[in-house]
């Protein structure tokens, strides 16, 4: 986890998740949505874990 120094106007943080398959992915994923605003913040920037992404916010099966 990386974030600014609190003195910039609007500081963020950056998480980078790894998990050893989908479907562990999948889960942790299932954990954080519901924390702060990670639920509309989170993103996926390789194409397996877009996935991932896209099937927890759809609800589509694994």
């Amino acid at each position: 986890m990386t974030a600014d120094a609190p003195a910039y106007l609007d500081p963020l943080s950056a998480w980078w998740i790894h998990a050893a398959t989908p479907e562990r992915l999948a889960e942790f994923a299932r954990l954080l949505l519901p924390w702060g605003t990670l639920g509309a913040t989170l993103r996926a920037d390789t194409d397996p874990a877009r996935d991932v992404l896209h099937r927890i916010r759809t609800g589509a099966p694994n």
